[in-house]
């Protein structure tokens, strides 16, 4: 099962309007996992494109992107989204787990043992 990454942000809003890009990423962030966690995961991803649109570096939609591609078993495009934050973010344990369990749904079983290393 996919792990949905929820980061722990918080924002100075002083001085800034809604056309922050950051804040506009995470409003789309935070509504997209509220969809997710409804199960509406087609809605979650326009939501999470949503905030790519806005924050195109933001390595944690990337993770959650992957997450509701691999809830609608777009298992290549899961695993296509789950890279991108690896690279973006080496340290995130999440794509990792993320990308390994994906494997294994695609019986990629000798892939997912490589992916533990």
């Amino acid at each position: 099962m996919p792990v949905l990454y929820k980061p722990q942000i918080i924002l100075e809003t002083k001085k800034r309007t809604d056309t922050y890009p950051l804040e506009v990423a995470l409003k789309h962030f935070q509504r997209g996992n509220d969809l997710y966690c409804n199960g509406e995961y087609k809605q979650a991803l326009k939501e999470y494109e949503a905030a790519l649109q806005a924050a195109p570096d933001f390595a944690s939609v990337h993770v959650n992107i992957g997450a509701a591609q691999a809830r609608l078993g777009n298992n290549d495009l899961a695993l296509e989204n789950l890279d991108k934050p690896v690279a973006l973010q080496p340290d995130l344990a999440e794509p990792l787990y993320n990308r390994r369990a994906t494997l294994v749904r695609k019986r990629d079983y000798r892939e997912a043992l490589i992916a533990f290393d």
